[in-house]
């Protein structure tokens, strides 16, 4: 039978609450001797706190580094919005949510009246803020819930999960009557444009929904521009 002394010469002490001294934490019990002389190595000192503390803030900084990463390979740099990239997964996690909730998802394809005009008259610069100037309109007028996506010079796509042919139709014309009472900045310019709508089929791939809404687009210029047509 093991005996208090026997504890004692061992290291290990048994006692009751009234024999812990009156000092509080790890110090002063590693110190009085109880635990033996490993005790501190129970305890993180303020080195490991600081070093955890640093790895916290590098993860912070590359999750940062990430996320703009990612940005950039998904948003297009002069305006902001979704690239094609970033227009691809868009289109894909729509397409699947409407196939859940078997709700309509309209692809708008919105391309600019006589761009080139701009450019020659203005120079690229206007043009460029033209562009910029043309996806605030989008966000400012439609839903939060619309994406725009440029797919490249002065066309862009818009996906408007929940909305017809008739509420997509709607939504660009309003688009259209802003940008008739908005100028661009120091310019008598104001912008048109053309635009076709589809609505993307179960199982249809973005590129032949897009097919077919550049058919409705081919078809609001020959009509005389300025307007939107349905797919």
């Amino acid at each position: 039978m093991h005996t208090i002394k026997d504890a004692v010469s061992s290291g290990v002490v048994m006692a009751t609450d009234s024999s812990f001294p009156a000092e509080s934490g790890p110090d002063s019990v590693a110190n009085a001797g109880y635990f033996g002389p490993d005790v501190r190595g129970f305890f993180p000192g303020a080195g490991m706190a600081s070093e955890l503390a640093a790895a916290e803030a590098r993860i912070a900084l590359l999750e940062s580094a990430l996320h703009k990463v990612n940005q950039l390979a998904s948003h297009d740099p002069l305006t902001g919005v979704f690239n094609r990239r970033g227009m691809n997964e868009v289109f894909n996690r729509e397409a699947a949510r409407a196939q859940r909730t078997c709700l309509p998802l309209a692809v708008a394809l919105l391309d600019l009246d006589d761009f080139k005009q701009v450019n020659d008259r203005y120079g690229h610069a206007v043009g460029d803020a033209a562009l910029v100037y043309l996806t605030r309109a989008i966000g400012a007028t439609l839903r939060p819930t619309d994406s725009c996506c440029r797919l490249g010079g002065e066309e862009f796509v818009v996906i408007m999960p929940g909305a017809d042919e008739d509420a997509a139709q709607q939504a660009l014309v309003r688009l259209q009557s802003v940008l008739d009472g908005q100028p661009i900045a120091d310019t008598s310019l104001t912008l048109a444009f053309s635009a076709g709508v589809a609505l993307a089929r179960r199982g249809e791939s973005l590129e032949r929904v897009l097919a077919r809404a550049d058919c409705a687009v081919y078809r609001a210029k020959a009509a005389g521009k300025r307007r939107v047509v349905s797919a």
